[in-house]
């Protein structure tokens, strides 16, 4: 039992070394990204008063105005406009950098808020254990999501999908240290604050989340009354939660959008979010993904040898997985008939991570129990051999993979020079933007496009919504981008 301590207390801290070694070139690129597209049409009203004022209280009270000028006129999203409309460009094209920070900062924050929650709180895992956990989950959450640029690096759609699934996995984290390990006064007085200002927050964000909180939130109450409490706090945080989310599905904007993109029968969307559902997880489950989730397997067995848990519902506990991702899909299909972007293929991608991992454990759970006798096939030295053979498996895995993770698309970037000549090339235009106010506009098109900095440059016609909004964040009469160098005005 100590030897297999001491391997998986390896394990860990190699996962915690390769996790950080990833993570580097990534922060490093990210000293090169700056606003793009929706970025500055929420940023407007905040960087002029900044520019105007330098006061933070009067750029908090813009981002406020802000919020419930788009309540009324664009989406119901109050809480996420409010933060949308502070991104850091705002402050200077130097502190854009910060949104790689907060939201892959957060992102860690979250995984490791809810590994501990469930590990500690209820699974009874070793520290060890859950760093092993939060390891290998930070590692596929932030090298193999969908959509890198849109997740982590442009601030407008990371935060409006990325960070409102975190601020989730911290207020279910939260949730499940009430319900299982509160303690005091004092401690009380701590959850009766932060539970109700969770739900009033992540209602305002996006409806994939706030529908995936509709579904779980109830699950809480139940176990908080199955345990024999009378607290009544789950219940008012869901309750809060759901009154909130009704008023940012019901704003005026939001059931403008709806009419303008037109609404498809409720079953086909229903029928293409299953088949969607099942198409992507079959492209996520990915060698790397699959083995990593193989770390649920010893978690499992410590657990059942130690518990009564009796694992009954394997097949109940996978449908309700898949049906959990499938209902994320549904907000945009039934009001757009459109599947989402890559920003909420993100979010889906790191909950099938997460259902992944527990249905392992579930399953794993479920096999053990129907063993004859588990005790002699599950002992200490065949998991020391099954945990060595799963570390060589992995690296091996890891190292084939690693070309389409987010490090080798930072790494390619960096030293071929892309990102720094992108940047050198937006910094340029933003001091001809600070220079010609009022004037029109004519821009070279970007010779650097780096995968992980930006979607596309600007259109030709002034009349393009990205050319618009960044004339208008600039106070410029129009912008566009030459179509050809015969097309750029004499200096």
């Amino acid at each position: 039992m100590e030897r297999t301590s001491l391997l998986i207390k390896a394990s860990a801290v190699a996962a915690l070394v390769l996790l950080a070694a990833l993570l580097v070139p990534m922060l490093a690129i990210a000293q090169y990204d700056v606003p793009i597209n929706d970025d500055y049409s929420f940023g407007e009203d905040t960087a002029r008063v900044w520019n105007s004022t330098h006061d933070v209280l009067a750029v908090l009270k813009a981002a406020l105005h802000y919020a419930k000028f788009v309540y009324y006129d664009w989406q119901g999203s109050y809480s996420a406009v409010f933060f949308m409309s502070l991104q850091p460009g705002i402050f200077g094209i130097r502190a854009y950098c910060w949104t790689f920070l907060i939201m892959t900062g957060f992102l860690l924050l979250g995984i490791w808020c809810l590994v501990h929650s469930v590990c500690a709180h209820i699974l009874r895992q070793s520290v060890a254990m859950q760093l092993l956990f939060f390891a290998l989950i930070s590692i596929l959450f932030t090298q193999f999501l969908p959509n890198p640029l849109q997740g982590l690096y442009w601030f407008n759609g990371s935060c409006y999908y990325c960070l409102y699934f975190s601020f989730a996995m911290i207020f279910i984290s939260v949730l499940l240290a009430f319900i299982y390990r509160r303690k005091g006064r004092w401690i009380n007085v701590v959850f009766y604050i932060t539970l109700p200002i969770f739900a009033f927050l992540l209602a305002g964000g996006n409806y994939t989340t706030g529908l995936h909180l509709l579904m779980i939130l109830p699950v809480f109450v139940f176990l908080e009354f199955r345990a024999g409490e009378k607290n009544m706090l789950p219940f008012v945080t869901f309750v809060i939660f759901l009154i909130m989310f009704l008023i940012n599905i019901k704003s005026p904007a939001s059931a403008n959008r709806q009419y303008y993109s037109g609404f498809t029968v409720f079953l086909r969307s229903g029928i293409k979010a299953v088949i969607k559902t099942a198409s992507f997880i079959v492209d996520w489950t990915t060698l790397p993904v699959l083995l990593f989730s193989f770390a649920a397997i010893p978690a499992a067995i410590g657990f059942a040898q130690k518990s009564r848990f009796r694992f009954r519902f394997p097949l109940l506990v996978g449908a309700a997985s898949f049906f959990l991702i499938a209902a994320g899909y549904m907000p945009t299909l039934y009001t757009q008939n459109y599947i989402g972007s890559g920003r909420l293929l993100d979010i889906q991608f790191f909950l099938y991570i997460l259902l992944l991992f527990a249905n392992v454990f579930y399953l794993t759970g479920w096999f053990y129990r129907r063993l004859q006798q588990p005790p002699s096939m599950f002992n200490s030295k065949t998991t020391r051999k099954f945990l060595l053979g799963y570390c060589i498996i992995t690296i091996v895995s890891c190292v084939g993979s690693y070309g389409s993770s987010t490090s080798f698309k930072a790494g390619r970037d960096l030293l071929n020079g892309t990102a720094q000549a992108y940047f050198s090339e937006q910094a340029e235009r933003w001091e001809i933007c600070q220079n010609t106010a009022g004037q029109d506009i004519v821009f070279a098109p970007l010779n650097n496009l780096p995968e992980l900095l930006i979607l596309d440059d600007m259109g030709e016609s002034k009349y393009n919504w990205r050319n618009e909004v960044y004339a208008m964040y600039f106070n410029l009469n129009s912008v566009r981008v030459a179509s050809e160098p015969s097309d750029m005005p004499l200096q």
